[in-house]
């Protein structure tokens, strides 16, 4: 179902949906807001493990321990915002993990216009990485970073010496993990096969931040769009109890919005109840 190099997926409700086409936007969310928080902690967790191998520290009371220690705190981060997309148009975890049990879709972006619109305003497409082999290569580049900035001395006592000079540099390391975090994914959800979207507090600036209300939280956003009709190339309808009646209905509404005919087709995989 589509060409997976050409074709990025977003998976959502019926209401994302019709939002979507309806408003000709797509949102990327506040990452702490997301299941997928807990990235971060395990993200810093990995650079902890590699300034231990890489730099034979066998404590985490090392002297890098009090600048490690500000990273996992939630209000040290600045804002995250990610939108999400699987390279998979028809993926069982996928429906589950982001549809309602009801029934949901699939709606396939053009990677390259995804692409383009993210150079254009300040966002970044990358692929997440799942293998400790991909996390290690990443990370690297930045323990060594930290490694040269404190120079085997303690957080504060690197501060004391040179205080506005290694804020400065912190704040230049404190930006690479918040652009590196939301890509480093736990192997168990490499099914996934997940792109993402992403943008940062320091790129955000220009774009207004909004608002929805979830089941529990308010929850922030930024726009991103507007998606022109040559975004969307292919819309899946997930397993659903009448799969054929709802593939028609978006046939037809998706002509209505986008002003072109796109292709809709009903997932493979027969619906359950989950």
């Amino acid at each position: 179902m589509g060409d997976e190099a050409s074709l990025l997926y977003h998976y959502t409700s019926a209401e994302g949906l019709l939002a979507i086409l309806s408003s000709r936007t797509v949102w990327a969310t506040d990452i702490l807001y997301l299941n997928d928080s807990a990235e971060f902690s395990y993200a810093v967790g990995l650079l902890n493990s590699i300034l231990k191998e890489q730099f034979n520290l066998s404590e985490l009371s090392s002297p890098f321990t009090m600048m490690l220690e500000w990273w996992p705190q939630i209000k040290s981060f600045p804002s995250v915002y990610v939108m999400a997309f699987s390279a998979e148009a028809d993926q069982l975890g996928q429906w589950r993990g982001y549809c309602p049990p009801t029934g949901g879709f699939s709606i396939g972006f053009d990677k390259e216009r995804l692409r383009t619109y993210a150079k254009s305003r300040g966002f970044e497409l990358e692929r997440c990485i799942y293998t400790s082999k991909e996390h290690t290569e990443l990370l690297s580049g930045l323990a060594k970073e930290i490694y040269e900035v404190l120079g085997g001395r303690s957080f504060l006592a690197a501060l004391e010496e040179n205080r506005e000079e290694v804020l400065s540099k912190y704040g230049d390391l404190h930006r690479q993990l918040t652009k590196l975090a939301p890509r480093i994914k736990h192997p168990l959800f490499s099914e996934e096969k997940e792109w993402r979207l992403i943008t940062t507090g320091h790129q955000v600036n220009q774009i207004k931040v909004r608002y929805r209300a979830s089941r529990s939280l308010i929850v922030p956003y930024v726009e991103v769009g507007p998606v022109d009709q040559y975004w969307i190339s292919q819309i899946v309808v997930g397993p659903c109890p009448h799969i054929e009646l709802s593939r028609q209905s978006v046939e037809r509404f998706a002509r209505a919005t986008l002003g072109k005919d796109i292709e809709v087709i009903a997932s493979n995989i027969p619906y359950r109840n989950w």
